[in-house]
């Protein structure tokens, strides 16, 4: 709200009545007139900026009467960064011509979605996060009393796999954009879709999507791939070369063909704490022995 009242300053020598303040023309100090109404008053004899005052209120010179007056808007969002499907409380306030900022109620506001992972903001300025594949930037736009602002906060991919076409297919969505959105639209048609299943092999390498991501390999090249090398057997106990192993996967040795051991056998499990490449490990089992087996490695997840 603003609230302005005007004096004239005439040289009347006879009290000016507008409830519930009276001003009442005196002299104040040097004889310059002056008016004073319960606990406010003014003095037109303060130049060039000056300020006088009783009690809690003041009249700035130059001003006819106005306390503050709005100069600008400005908007800012509770939280710098806010999870998917998350609200974030946006807030505003007018800045005034005396440098200080008056908090405006959210309902006060026109609030609008400007640009990014926005689903909408209510009246009482809470906004809400949409999904998105890679954290991306919201914007939003406010305007009350003739003025503008805006401000921005980030959606984090707090749910790597809730996007859009590729959503809950067990691949991160910003993994498959990065690999399959071959014309960097934001979009996949239905052939980068078809390209981007887990279960697809564009290059050919026998290696599907799902298994390229989880070893760390690119699935649109062939050379690109997952390698196990036996270097050979002592005993119960086989050497082999992983081409590379990544850290949050975890690698399952099995066997089959040993004597006295199940076909499929679990014979060592690797959870590598940092990435690498060609990486040796040796593998026992307790049963049988020999020199001839099938050996190979299962990717996953770790439970």
């Amino acid at each position: 709200m603003r609230a302005t009242v005007a004096l004239a300053w005439l040289g009347i020598a006879a009290a000016q009545a507008a409830s519930p303040y009276a001003l009442v023309v005196s002299s104040l100090g040097d004889g310059a007139p002056g008016a004073q109404g319960g606990p406010y008053r003014a003095d037109p004899a303060v130049g060039g900026g000056g300020r006088t005052g009783a009690q809690a209120a003041d009249a700035a010179s130059g001003y006819a009467g106005l306390l503050t007056d709005p100069v600008a808007l400005a908007a800012a969002p509770a939280e710098p960064s806010v999870p998917e499907g998350a609200q974030n409380a946006l807030g505003a306030a007018a800045l005034m011509d005396d440098g200080t900022l008056t908090a405006l109620e959210p309902d006060w506001v026109a609030w609008s979605v400007q640009g990014g992972p926005l689903t909408g903001i209510d009246a009482d300025g809470l906004a809400w996060a949409g999904a998105v594949r890679a954290p991306a930037l919201a914007e939003f736009g406010a305007a009350w009393g003739g003025f503008d602002a805006g401000g921005a906060f980030w959606v984090e991919d707090s749910d790597p796999d809730n996007f859009g076409p590729v959503a809950g297919d067990g691949l991160p969505d910003g993994w498959q954009f990065d690999h399959f959105d071959t014309d960097a639209d934001g979009a996949l048609d239905a052939s980068e879709l078809a390209a981007a299943n887990p279960g697809a092999d564009g290059d050919g390498d026998g290696q599907s999507n799902a298994f390229e991501w989880l070893a760390g390999y690119d699935p649109g090249d062939a050379l690109s791939r997952f390698e196990v090398e036996l270097l050979g057997v002592d005993g119960r106990v086989a050497t082999l070369r992983l081409s590379r192993v990544r850290p949050g996967v975890r690698y399952e040795l099995r066997a089959a063909g040993l004597p006295g051991a199940a076909p499929g056998a679990l014979i060592a499990t690797l959870q590598p704490e940092a990435e690498a490449d060609g990486v040796t490990v040796e593998a026992g089992w307790e049963d049988g022995g020999g020199e001839r087996g099938f050996f190979w490695v299962d990717l996953s997840d770790p439970p």
